[in-house]
């Protein structure tokens, strides 16, 4: 009788608020993840921020980033800013006299699994806003839940850090009830977009992509402004730490442009399709094959609704399939908006 009560009342929170279940139940998956999730899950995860960032407060440099570094040659198109965020913080650490490394990961852990909970909260609002409240229940079930978001969420990708602030600046885009101001919503979204910009280098293919939906929706004031907020964010987190460490703005990036140009074939090259079977794999048949259905199908019914995250992801999508290298988190940021807009879309 008491099992069948606790039912009744949690059937009753889930037609009133639905979002607050949805929120503890990520909440609670995160913090098993922050406290069992040790150890790293790549070799960038670890080696280019972690142990990269805590060098430079031990008084050396791991990887010879660095100008003063014996055997650097200059930038090596390596990201500064989300290192130097965790540079930041090991300082603190240091300062407080907290030199437990496991502990320094728990609360390493803990900051990302936090800053996860944009992606559900967002994701659930955006769904609701373009696909109604029994979308936006599944969208945040699956955003909280499925099998791989606990995990990556805890991990220091910035292939999924990254994505907050792609969801927070196509929000800000998308929720036109707070639509007054033109000019400020751009700013605004394209100085949070900026932010994802800094982290990811290639997040920029999806920015270009809600450029250009705004663009072709005549909203060219938010298009315009939008892109000045990423410049001003870019020049603010990459072009002053260039300048300070190099001497000039964006070396690094440049350095990793050239880079990326000339050594893909030093990594793993794949098919153009990989990225498509990755995303029907990560997303769980048949479930996947609903909502890549659900994706299209609501850009064809209603295509101005769904443009602002529609061609983005396909940008995105087309730019990685063509690049020869490949890797699978490389399209990490594409499947929780897959996930938002497919649950819409299937539910249209």
């Amino acid at each position: 009788m008491r099992v069948s009560k606790i039912v009744a009342e949690i059937n009753r929170e889930w037609e009133e608020n639905p979002l607050r279940i949805i929120i503890l139940l990520a909440i609670v998956s995160r913090l098993v993840a922050v406290i069992f999730s040790r150890g790293f899950g790549w070799f960038d995860d670890h080696f280019l921020i972690i142990e990269a960032s805590q060098s430079w407060v031990d008084g050396f440099d791991y990887n010879r980033w660095l100008p003063e570094s014996e055997g650097n040659n200059g930038p090596t198109g390596h990201n500064l800013f989300y290192t130097g965020l965790h540079y930041v913080l090991f300082r603190f650490f240091s300062f407080l006299g907290f030199d437990d490394p496991q502990g320094k990961m728990y609360v390493i852990r803990f900051l990302h699994a936090a800053l996860s909970m944009v992606v559900v909260i967002l994701g659930y609002k955006i769904t609701l806003k373009i696909g109604g409240q029994k979308a936006a229940g599944i969208s945040g079930l699956l955003l909280a839940l499925l099998w791989m978001f606990p995990f990556i969420s805890v991990r220091n990708l910035v292939e999924f850090t990254c994505v907050p602030f792609l969801f927070w600046g196509t929000w800000i885009l998308i929720n036109d009830e707070k639509r007054r101001n033109p000019f400020l919503q751009g700013l605004l979204a394209g100085l949070i977009l900026g932010i994802a910009f800094c982290m990811r280098f290639q997040s920029m293919v999806y920015i270009g992509g809600i450029g250009l939906g705004l663009l072709i929706l005549g909203r060219w004031k938010e298009a315009i402004t939008t892109g000045i907020g990423v410049l001003i964010t870019a020049f603010l987190l990459l072009a002053t730490i260039d300048i300070y460490v190099w001497g000039y703005p964006f070396a690094e990036l440049l350095e990793y442009i050239d880079y990326n140009m000339h050594s893909y074939a030093e990594y793993n090259i794949g098919p153009w399709y990989q990225y498509m079977l990755v995303i029907i794999l990560a997303l769980i048949p048949p479930i996947s094959f609903f909502l890549i259905f659900g994706f299209f199908y609501a850009f064809i019914k209603a295509w101005r609704k769904y443009l602002l995250i529609f061609l983005p992801v396909m940008l995105f999508l087309a730019f990685h399939s063509y690049y020869p290298g490949k890797q699978e988190r490389f399209i990490l940021p594409l499947i929780p908006f897959f996930i938002i807009a497919g649950t819409a879309g299937w539910y249209y």
